[in-house]
Formats: C-alpha cells, structure tokens, sequence
C-alpha cells in the first residue's frame, strides 16, 4: 500500500511540476488555462498510465486536482480531474489493444509513439470539450479543440521522444559496461 501511494503521490507531484514548468514556457502562445498550443504534461498522461495503470490514472487525477483552478466550482476541478486520469487510461489500453504494444518506452518505434500522441490528444480533446460545452464554457462544442489537440499531441511527442531516448540511451549504456 506505500508503494502505491507513493507512487500516486510522485505523479501527482510531476504533473503539477510539469504543469507549472508548461505555464511558465509557454504561457506566451496559451488559449487558456486548459488550453496551450504545446501541453508538455499530455505525455505524462500516457506514461503515468502505460507504466503503473490505475495507480498512474490516480495520481493523474490528483495532480490535475492541485493544478485546478481555485475560482473553478468544485464540481468543474473534479470532473477536469476525473477526465485527465480516465481518458489517458482508456487510450492506453486501446493502443495496447490494437498495437500489441511494450509494457515500457524502451521498445517502442517512433511510429508507436505518433500512434499514443495522437490517441492520447483525441481521447482527450473529446471528452474535455463535451464537458466544456455542456456547461455553456464554450460557444461551440469544439470551440479551441484544434489547439488543445495540436498541444496535447507536440507536448505529448516532445516528451515521449525525450523519454524514449534517455531509455534507449541508458538501454546502451548498460549493454556496454556489462559486456
């Protein structure tokens, strides 16, 4: 049970590090709070659940809970929250589904890893702009989903590409000091 929760804790942690570090980068070419033309923490959100599951799909709420904004009702933080954990974790397990698909980065190709950006950004956009729509937050029901999309996706490929290299990397590093 530690482990668990300390691992919901840790990406709880990052997303609200990662968050804040895209706010700060790229605050300059923001729609709004939910939406940025590069959304570094859309790859966490794949990540987190690919490597821990449910466990990852939690913490994924809970960081997104931190991240929510104060003047928000409670009912929007929860309901942006719940959809940040379950939405990556459904595309997670239909990537896995259809693509048969490591249980790591490590063995991915970079078709694979344009596959879970995309899956990610759409299984994403989706759903937030429903909600964002149902509530009369947008004009149109896809009002601003073309930037979200475009973010979720960039930041998704920036950083599983980042990640897959350091595992490759690190993969080598290995296979060269144990020969």
């Amino acid at each position: 049970m530690r482990k668990i929760t300390f691992e919901i804790l840790v990406i709880a942690l990052l997303w609200a590090s990662l968050f804040r570090l895209n706010e700060w980068l790229f605050s300059t070419i923001s729609i709004s709070q939910h939406i940025n033309w590069i959304f570094l923490p859309a790859a966490l959100r794949m990540v987190s659940v690919m490597l821990l599951g449910a466990t990852g799909s939690i913490g994924l709420i809970l960081g997104a809970l931190i991240t929510s904004n104060p003047a928000s009702p409670v009912i929007d933080a929860l309901a942006l929250a719940t959809l940040s954990g379950l939405c990556p974790y459904i595309s997670v397990a239909i990537c896995n589904h259809l693509f048969k698909l490591p249980s790591d980065l490590g063995g991915l190709s970079a078709k694979q890893l344009v596959y879970f950006a995309l899956a990610g950004g759409v299984l994403s956009v989706v759903p937030h702009h429903l909600y964002f729509y149902s509530l009369n937050h947008v004009s149109y029901l896809f009002e601003g989903a073309g930037p979200m999309l475009v973010g979720d996706i960039v930041g998704a490929l920036i950083m599983l590409y980042a990640a897959n290299l350091i595992i490759r990397l690190t993969d080598k590093a290995r296979a060269l000091s144990n020969p």
